[in-house]
């Protein structure tokens, strides 16, 4: 490794060039430092500012913070109330609902309590 052949490189065209040679023998430039224009400063970005949730839930008004209250509430019930289907009556990993429509008054007459309730739980928080 002491016999190793040390070398630099010419700064404008990147050649290949011996410690001793005071110009480059591919571009004929002369091998001082290299002018100040040359060198480039590179820009450092800025740092990104991440929202965090924290933050993000802190900057909602109380009207919006009721509705993503709302919307998150239902669409987990739902998503948790769809699983607990798919775990209890699918049949070898098959889910397949039938439906007696004579039940609709009943659901729809439940549906529409729940819904009176949440009416009056919403006048309730104003």
């Amino acid at each position: 490794m002491a016999n190793a052949l040390k070398s630099k490189i010419c700064w404008h065209c990147d050649g290949d060039l011996s410690l001793e040679q005071d110009r480059c023998t591919y571009c004929g430039t002369p091998q001082e430092q290299p002018p100040i224009d040359r060198v480039v400063p590179i820009p450092l970005p800025e740092p990104i500012q991440q929202k965090t949730t924290a933050s993000f839930l802190d900057s909602l008004t109380q009207s919006h913070l009721q509705l993503a209250l709302l919307i998150s509430t239902m669409m987990g019930a739902t998503l948790l109330l769809f699983t607990i289907c798919l775990l209890c009556f699918s049949t070898n990993g098959v889910f397949t609902l039938s439906w007696d429509a004579g039940w609709w008054p009943v659901v729809g007459l439940l549906a529409a309590g729940m819904l009176y309730i949440s009416y009056l739980s919403n006048k309730k928080l104003e």
